[in-house]
């Protein structure tokens, strides 16, 4: 859930500086001297924390199927 929300603000601010950089103000936050965008840590680390949220997920997932077959199988 904070990895949407996350990611949400990341895609909302990087549509605020595309549009803000097509209306011509621009902005040197965007990109440094070597054309290089700044914020490639922050896509990594969005990337890495869906990731952990995502298999996190699915582990909760795998273990209540686990817990509910075990419940089935002491009841028979």
């Amino acid at each position: 859930m904070a990895a949407q929300v996350a990611l949400r603000r990341h895609q909302t601010n990087r549509d605020e500086e595309d549009s803000a950089a097509s209306a011509g103000e621009g902005s040197s936050n965007d990109i440094s001297g070597d054309g290089k965008k700044k914020s490639a840590p922050m896509d990594k680390s969005l990337k890495t924390m869906q990731q952990y949220s995502h298999s996190k997920q699915v582990l909760h997932s795998y273990k209540s199927r686990l817990r509910t077959l075990q419940q089935q199988q002491q009841q028979r």
